[in-house]
């Protein structure tokens, strides 16, 4: 470049700052420069649309400013209950009914427990309208209804994702209800979700996620009491699936031609349950599971299984605790102790790729905890037992004879529970064993003197083990009847 070339870019370059310098004094009240990311932060939790994100702004507004704003853009969505309350369908711009994302667009919410975006039942909630990368984090997508039977535009109660990149983390999908896709449908767009419960949602054919030919991966997450009347009250897919540490259970097909309660469709499964769903017909799958190794599939019945199937085990139950809060952000299902899924997840080092779990469990403990990891989504931790209380409550006759049968009745408490199992009395040299239930046991001591009986009872998966003494006197013979003898 020559001399004057670079004096002229020199003076234009000097202009430009300028003309941003003068337009940010003019009043301007933000600069954006392309490709860099604007925050919008939500102000209320009403349902407003006045045609301005400032200082009162709704999560409407913002989703509306967001949508006219280039680049990439963030909204802020602080603890609170958002319900949408402006009615209306047929439009894409989010002025009215579900909100309509046509952005790159993340919504950070300030967890699923406190941040709520409720549909108010008079639309879906979110709908991703084109090939937009969008982000739904640390909130709870719920009581959306796009529901119009034979409508094939009824899709998607919680979330329609119409071809878009949309990320779910954190996050819960509950009561929403469509047509297709009760909780999501992902139609040709690509659905990642992490660390998130899909559950209580409705829909013809998949309840919780309908996969409608897109790229759909699971992790860390559970689908729980999702139903459907027809194919995968869990999961219905017809794309490509990749699901890892994932619970699918209680999902329920209802008559008269449900099939696949736990998912329908070909999937790649890897350290996951699919177990306790019901459906007129294979309860837990239809279709293809292309299996990764260590999976727990309840009822193979109606599915083909293929692949690797090192450390699958079939055919049990996978002995789970109820859906609620286990800990972490999202609700889970708790492996009980003596889960057949407890360390038998793949025992490659968790995070470490492939077909490995986790690195942490959708809760964010981290794998393992045992010798291997557990399948599913909820990693159980070191066995916790509760403190048991053992009482000998009685031994008679005392003082008894040597040789005579002596009953011993115990009990054994806990102040959470009911222990179970058996207890021991001896006196280190004779014995006698009773149910915790039964409370009592016969022992015929042959030891002349003074004894100490023990109680003791041994625990049981829950409650630890515990122990009471008691004195007790064994008379010989001879000297118990003397007295008789000689009157």
């Amino acid at each position: 470049m020559n001399t004057i070339g670079r004096i002229i870019l020199t003076k234009a370059s000097h202009l430009l700052v300028a003309i941003v310098v003068v337009g940010m004094t003019l009043g301007a009240t933000s600069v954006k420069i392309a490709n860099a990311a604007t925050t919008f932060v939500v102000t209320k939790t009403a349902d407003t649309n006045d045609g301005a994100c400032d200082s009162d702004c709704s999560l409407r507004e913002a989703i509306i400013a967001a949508n006219a704003t280039p680049g990439d853009d963030i909204i802020t969505l602080p603890s609170g209950t958002y319900t949408l309350t402006i009615a209306g369908t047929g439009e894409d711009v989010a002025a009215t009914g579900d909100l309509d994302i046509a952005s790159n667009l993340t919504i950070n919410g300030a967890g699923a427990g406190t941040t709520i975006v409720n549909g108010g039942g008079i639309d879906r909630v979110f709908h991703v309208t084109g090939a937009f990368i969008v982000t739904l984090s640390n909130l709870t997508v719920r009581g959306g209804y796009y529901f119009y039977f034979g409508d094939p535009t009824s899709k998607g109660g919680g979330i329609y994702n119409d071809g878009g990149i949309l990320t779910l983390t954190s996050a819960t999908i509950k009561s929403n209800t469509a047509f297709l896709g009760g909780g999501i449908y992902n139609l040709n767009g690509t659905l990642t979700i992490s660390n998130s419960t899909i559950s209580g949602n409705i829909g013809v054919n998949g309840g919780g996620i309908t996969n409608d030919s897109g790229a759909l991966t699971i992790f860390n997450s559970t689908v729980s009491g999702n139903k459907a009347e027809g194919s995968g009250a869990g999961i219905n897919t017809s794309g490509t699936t990749n699901i890892n540490n994932v619970t699918i259970t209680n999902n329920t097909g209802t008559p008269p031609w449900s099939g696949g309660g736990g998912i329908s469709g070909n999937a790649n499964i890897k350290n996951t349950i699919i177990a306790g769903n019901t459906a007129d017909s294979n309860p837990d799958c239809q279709g293809t599971l292309n299996s990764q190794g260590y999976n727990l599939i309840q009822y193979t019945n109606g599915c083909t299984i293929g692949g690797d199937t090192t450390g699958n085990i079939i055919g049990v139950s996978s002995s789970l605790g109820p859906l609620q809060d286990n800990g972490g952000s999202t609700l889970t299902h708790a492996l009980l102790p003596g889960s057949p899924a407890i360390n038998t997840g793949n025992p490659a080092v968790p995070g470490s790729g492939g077909n490995a779990c986790e690195a942490a469990d959708q809760r964010g403990i981290p794998r393992p905890q045992g010798i291997s990891c557990d399948m599913g989504s909820y990693e159980a931790g070191a066995v916790t037992t509760i403190t048991s209380e053992t009482t000998i409550t009685s031994d008679s006759p005392d003082p008894s004879v040597v040789g005579q049968a002596a009953v011993v009745n115990f009990t054994v408490t806990s102040a959470s529970g009911a222990p179970t199992g058996n207890v021991t009395v001896s006196d280190g040299v004779d014995s006698c064993t009773g149910t915790v239930a039964a409370g009592t046991c016969t022992i015929t001591l042959t030891t002349v003197g003074a004894r100490t009986l023990t109680a003791t009872y041994a625990g049981d998966a829950n409650f630890n083990g515990s122990s009471d003494t008691e004195a007790h006197m064994v008379a010989a013979i001879f000297k118990l009847f003397l007295p008789l003898i000689l009157r």
